[in-house]
């Protein structure tokens, strides 16, 4: 572990617009997941969660917890960041094509890891200076 990944949960940013401290309501862990334009299935493995665990937060039988529910938070601060980069349109298909700059792994899930999540944002920021990546 790295200097960067090493300090990576205690430098995390204030939550997204989308998810607030506290209670998590099942009806933004949906959100992001159609924010993206993907499957339950889909989002269950960007996650790493199964199917059923997504389902039964989206029925309001559960909700996220911990680590997935700081997973979560992140997604939602990678969405934002990439809206603001993308068109509208182009967020949910850059975050689920497999992209050359990381290694031909797809954002979403490339950003699992503490130390894929800083590579895909970096990635968005390099992309909106312009910089070849």
């Amino acid at each position: 572990m790295n200097e960067i990944t090493a300090s990576f949960p205690s430098k995390r940013l204030a939550p997204g617009p989308g998810i607030r401290p506290g209670p998590f309501d099942a009806s933004e862990a949906k959100r992001l997941r159609k924010a993206v334009g993907i499957s339950q299935g889909r989002f269950a493995a960007a996650l790493g969660l199964s199917l059923r665990t997504i389902s039964r937060w989206e029925t309001g039988k559960t909700s996220p917890r911990g680590p997935t529910r700081q997973r979560l938070q992140d997604l939602d601060r990678l969405i934002d960041r990439a809206s603001e980069v993308l068109s509208p349109e182009g967020v949910g298909l850059w975050l689920t094509t497999p992209n050359a700059a990381l290694g031909d792994q797809v954002p979403l899930e490339a950003s699992r890891t503490p130390e894929g999540y800083i590579e895909v944002m970096n990635l968005l920021g390099r992309m909106e200076w312009g910089i070849p990546t």
